[in-house]
């Protein structure tokens, strides 16, 4: 009895399973988008861990401005991502730059959104918008971020984006929400 209810639940749990995380060679596929632009979610696998991955991409000029997001749930991050064009192997991102600027979210022990720049894989500064517990905090402003770039020598061109907007469509939707025209072009301006 006890094995029959445990394929039972194993066979219920197997109907809402994750597709297969892919093969970092295999493949990317980009569907164009509604609103313009090209679309892609995924699971990625990191090491050991199958990670969901979305972005969604403009080109202009050979260029692509791109949002990617990684993560769901217990830790997401956004981050603005520029490419001379569109990666067709997860392993082989061709000339991408990343902002200093991103932002995200986190679950783990209530919802905490918060704002980042960085230098590479160094955290430089933190503003948590909304903390788990106590008051929310004020967001950066544009001219803040962009100044503080600008005054750390660190690339400020087009590193601005409308970060926490990209936040609450996938909060109030999912990373499939980016391949809609709830997000547009202007949110990366």
């Amino acid at each position: 009895m006890r094995i029959a209810f445990l394929l039972l639940v194993m066979a219920v749990a197997a109907c809402g399973a994750e597709p297969d995380a892919r093969d970092s060679r295999d493949p990317i596929v980009w569907e164009p988008a509604p609103g313009g632009g090209f679309f892609r979610l995924e699971r990625r696998l990191v090491g050991d861990t199958s990670m969901p991955e979305a972005e969604r991409c403009w080109g202009e000029k050979g260029n692509y401005t791109c949002v990617n997001v990684r993560g769901i749930g217990e830790h997401t991050t956004v981050k603005k991502i520029f490419y001379k064009s569109l990666p067709s192997n997860a392993q082989r991102y061709p000339d991408s730059t990343e902002s200093a600027y991103s932002c995200g979210y986190s679950t783990l022990m209530g919802t905490t959104i918060d704002e980042r720049i960085s230098k590479g894989d160094a955290l430089l500064l933190e503003n948590t918008v909304k903390p788990p517990i106590g008051e929310n905090r004020k967001p950066w402003r544009k001219g803040y971020v962009l100044g503080f770039l600008r005054d750390n020598k660190l690339k400020s061109e087009e590193a601005y984006f409308e970060c926490l907007r990209i936040v609450d469509v996938i909060r109030d939707g999912s990373l499939e929400s980016l391949g809609t025209t709830l997000l547009a072009k202007s949110a990366l301006d």
